[in-house]
């Protein structure tokens, strides 16, 4: 006969990096004595929980940011650990969990928030690289360079004479532009949600509103 269980919430401190992280997660409890039960789903939660805790501590990117900018870019799991200089299953232990070295991901950090720096990796890579991978990663490049959004400016993109808002670039950007929007750091996009006005990349805006935009 199977024991009847309840769910509660359980304080649990795990030591990730030498470093403390205290979480409070759902666990298993057998009903009748009051034990704590193994349940692996739940301990995994709890486990994820801890890991993501210390990421935003310590402001290391999470393994969905990683796989997106990795896929943004169009390019296998390999070929990026190729790019960056890495073993082959790296990416593909980061993207599953595994926390990068400081080292790693002080170069992720780099090329997330400064696509021209993916650059100096292919120069340095490059050659290890199919051509249609490396023409993936100049046209990311052009790319970010092209329609990054510049929030540290209080610059105004105006269209028809009418000055457009953060928010109101953001929205209209994801309507009319051709390829996928450009990745927003959570700095930007906290700018836009504030809906202050901003600049669009640092360049001068040309067309029409029935048009793409043009950055000159």
């Amino acid at each position: 006969m199977d024991k009847k269980t309840e769910i509660k919430i359980l304080e649990q401190t795990f030591n990730i990096r030498g470093e403390e992280i205290d979480v409070s997660s759902e666990a298993r409890y057998d009903l009748e004595n009051g034990e704590l039960i193994y349940d692996q789903d739940l301990d995994d939660k709890a486990i994820k929980k801890a890991y993501r805790l210390y990421r935003q501590r310590n402001n290391f990117l999470n393994p969905e940011e990683i796989k997106a900018f990795r896929e943004e870019i169009g390019i296998s799991q390999r070929d990026f650990a190729t790019l960056m200089g890495w073993s082959p299953t790296t990416v593909v232990m980061y993207e599953a969990g595994s926390l990068p070295t400081i080292n790693n991901n002080g170069q992720l950090k780099n090329i997330f928030y400064n696509p021209d720096e993916l650059v100096k990796y292919l120069e340095s890579n490059g050659n290890d690289l199919s051509q249609k991978t490396k023409d993936k990663i100049t046209f990311f490049i052009k790319s970010k360079k092209d329609y990054a959004v510049n929030g540290s400016k209080k610059e105004l993109l105006y269209i028809k004479h009418q000055p457009l808002t953060g928010k109101q670039i953001f929205h209209d950007l994801q309507k009319r532009f051709s390829m996928p929007l450009p990745r927003l750091s959570q700095h930007q996009k906290s700018i836009l949600k504030k809906n202050i006005p901003l600049s669009y990349g640092n360049s001068k805006y040309k067309g029409d509103y029935d048009t793409p935009l043009k950055i000159y």
